[in-house]
């Protein structure tokens, strides 16, 4: 597309056209948040499991140092650390068989697994043993065993929807390897959904999968329902709802982001594919931004939100070059008004450096802008120009 470079009759009309923009590097700007009603969820989600139940009757003992913790184990953890046991005297397979064969004593749904047909096929009686290892889990199990130990779990989760790992795949959306990999190293419910939310994609937000969650509980269980703790924390969530809502509304810049990603939506505005992929992911990016940080900024009285965009743009060098494409696209009156007007500048023209300057010094930040315009920066916005 053409880009303006001139603001007014008395500056030098340059133009110069924008290529296409291709990256190399696709960035989530989503980040790890911490899950305040997790706690309360776990009481229905993360009930105790079946699994120690027959695991006891097979003779497997956690070791002493762990049993503390243990009880908050996911069950895929539980499984797979008596499994290490097991095998560390060659007794690994005939541990999933006899745990396999018990639990189709109390449900014989399981007999239709076909992943697990070798495992009940091999109905091995003996006694078996097995030998605690000085580290768990250093090492990771084959594929095929991680399948059992998975499709095992899904008959020992006594918890709301389907349990932690229910919860996972089908609330968070992730495969089925990324839930095992965390399943297998969290701690307990908690741990296990604060690391998915951070491996969750984008659109919605992580705070918007903890609301949906709560929400989705309380509709399925009375007793959840009426649960004052998640009952509080939905009444907080919506108080911060409307800050949010009325901190953007007296924002021209939010209504700029705003109208700016309705329209990437319905018209390319003669920009390439990637460009508009850019643009989505960025402000993608920061609507998650804004979700995760509604509470603190709600509990502080931040009634001003660039300073928010400002912590999330500083550090963030395609998110600037990014915004100085998008205000030069949405904003050039207001630029040309400034260099004409308030900071005149002859030498202004209109590549996303003097937009973004523009920004920054129009919302109290141009004191930093030599830093926030550095070379990394500088390399995106010609990045996207070459």
């Amino acid at each position: 597309m053409k880009i303006k470079t001139n603001f007014s009759r008395r500056f030098l009309l340059i133009t110069f056209l924008i290529g296409i923009l291709f990256f190399n590097i696709t960035s989530s700007y989503s980040q790890t948040i911490s899950c305040e009603p997790c706690p309360r969820l776990a009481k229905y989600i993360a009930s105790t499991s079946k699994v120690d139940y027959f695991i006891n009757i097979i003779g497997y003992r956690p070791p002493s140092h762990l049993r503390t913790q243990w009880e908050k184990f996911p069950t895929v953890r539980k499984i797979e650390m008596a499994y290490e046991a097991y095998e560390n005297k060659g007794h690994g397979n005939f541990f999933l068989s006899k745990l396999s064969s018990e639990i189709k004593k109390k449900n014989g749904a399981i007999d239709y697994e076909v992943e697990l047909k070798s495992l009940l096929d091999l109905n091995y009686e003996g006694r078996l043993k097995y030998d605690h290892s000085i580290k768990y889990q250093k090492k990771n199990l084959p594929k095929s065993i991680r399948t059992q130990v998975m499709t095992i779990s899904k008959y020992t989760e006594a918890g709301a929807f389907g349990g932690v790992r229910g919860v996972l795949q089908y609330k968070l959306g992730l495969s089925e390897d990324n839930v095992y990999k965390i399943l297998r190293k969290s701690a307990s419910f908690t741990d296990a959904f604060e690391r998915g939310l951070s491996k969750a994609k984008i659109p919605p937000s992580q705070q918007q999968r903890i609301v949906s969650l709560t929400k989705d509980l309380m509709k399925k269980y009375p007793s959840a329902e009426y649960d004052k703790s998640l009952i509080q924390f939905l009444e907080k969530q919506k108080k911060a709802d409307d800050y949010l809502k009325n901190l953007c509304n007296n924002s021209r810049w939010e209504k700029i982001r705003e109208d700016f990603y309705k329209r990437i939506n319905t018209n390319n505005l003669d920009y390439t594919s990637n460009q508009i992929k850019h643009f989505k992911a960025v402000l993608d990016g920061w609507n998650n931004y804004k979700d995760n940080n509604k509470i603190k900024w709600f509990k502080n009285n931040i009634l001003d939100i660039e300073k928010g965009f400002y912590n999330y743009s500083k550090s963030r060098s395609k998110v600037k070059a990014c915004w100085g494409f998008i205000l030069q696209h949405q904003d050039w009156d207001g630029a040309s008004n400034y260099y004409t007007n308030v900071a005149i500048d002859p030498k202004a023209t209109g590549k996303p450096y003097y937009l973004l300057k523009y920004y920054y010094n129009t919302t109290g930040n141009g004191d930093t802008f030599a830093k926030l315009y550095n070379e990394r920066t500088d390399f995106w916005v010609g990045r996207m120009c070459n």
